[in-house]
């Protein structure tokens, strides 16, 4: 067991050095983290202002007004995703029983790592539905609830998780095929939810105005990025996880059975969300969206190799290729974009940490 923690806090501190260096040497890419950033410095002259959060969730942006009001830089936002995503492996190895193998997948995975460089809300976010899909395991039902409601307010695809918790428990009682979750478990997520409808709704005087915002900005950005029905069909289901993870996840179904436990309520939830999502244009489909999912897949691949008697080394060692063949790649081409766009980007950070 001891050789076993001091690999994987090896592995996991051997990335979160990498992506330190990255760091300090390459731009965030992505625009939109430098939006949650500016947003988050508003909020400290007119923390009530609920049109600062435009269609975005509010939590994160409190969150990252602790860094701004305090004058802290950006790349302080950076590094602390760094760290949430570094703390995700930990979480798996701690939890599951293929925990070693799992984490060592989950630590090598391209989309964390490269939402481990970014401001975005998606490591937070991964690394709560984690310690959400864990507090359910071990029957912490008040910390369970209170980490999803989090989520809830954190990302949208959280509001499915919370929608199958509350529908859990009927259907447990209506089918009696398996045991209910304690309905406060739901409690926090639909509080969280409810009222942040309601206080917008107080806010904009209309319902659902933001939501409305948010759908037409997608369809809007989903036309333009169309590339044909049958691309569209197969594009977020089947070609996002293939790019992103490689061969590997091929192994993922003939695990899912072993791995499934009560936890996995969350991500089927949030998958549920995104898919419908998707396939109603109310979502983007980037392999970012797979953030939180991630280490479900990876636990999923580690039982599958875990049941086979034969080749099982071979497999593992195919596996962490596969894994960091596509992270290597993921990186190659972020450093392209972000050399394409270097003034842009520079621009931003430079805003980002002005003093007003």
């Amino acid at each position: 067991m001891r050789g076993s923690v001091r690999w994987v806090v090896a592995v996991v501190g051997l990335l979160f050095v990498l992506r330190l260096v990255w760091i300090l040497r390459v731009p965030d890419v992505d625009l939109d983290a430098y939006g949650h950033f500016g947003i988050a410095r508003g909020l400290c002259s007119d923390p009530w202002n609920l049109g600062a959060h435009w269609v975005w969730l509010p939590a994160y942006h409190y969150l990252l007004m602790v860094i701004a009001c305090l004058h802290g830089p950006f790349v302080v936002a950076r590094i602390s995703s760094s760290l949430m995503i570094a703390a995700v492996p930990l979480v798996v190895f701690r939890w599951q029983r293929c925990g070693l193998m799992a984490a060592l997948f989950c630590a090598a995975a391209s989309i964390p790592n490269v939402l481990g460089v970014s401001a975005q809300q998606e490591a937070l976010f991964s690394l709560l539905v984690v310690l959400s899909a864990w507090a359910i395991d071990r029957e912490r039902w008040l910390a369970a609830s209170g980490l999803v409601a989090l989520a809830c307010l954190i990302r949208y695809e959280a509001w499915g998780a919370a929608g199958l918790l509350m529908a859990q428990p009927i259907a447990a009682r209506v089918t009696k095929r398996f045991a209910p979750l304690p309905w406060r478990v739901a409690v926090l997520p639909v509080i969280a939810v409810a009222g942040w409808l309601i206080v917008h709704r107080l806010y904009e005087g209309a319902w659902f105005v933001f939501l409305a915002g948010l759908v037409r900005y997608t369809h809007a950005q989903r036309d333009v990025l169309s590339q044909g029905p049958v691309m569209e069909a197969l594009w977020f289901p089947i070609l996002v996880p293939l790019l992103t993870l490689g061969p590997a996840v091929l192994l993922a179904p003939f695990g899912v059975r072993r791995a499934l436990s009560r936890g996995w309520i969350v991500p089927l939830g949030i998958y549920a969300f995104l898919l419908m999502s998707y396939l109603g244009k109310g979502a983007l489909g980037g392999p970012r969206y797979y953030g939180s999912i991630v280490p479900f897949f990876c636990v999923a691949i580690a039982r599958a190799i875990e049941h086979v008697s034969r080749w099982r080394a071979r497999l593992r060692a195919l596996v962490l290729v596969s894994l960091v063949s596509t992270t290597a790649i993921a990186f190659v081409r972020l450093h392209g974009s972000a050399a394409a766009s270097a003034g842009t980007l520079h621009d931003a950070e430079a805003r980002m940490n002005a003093r007003d």
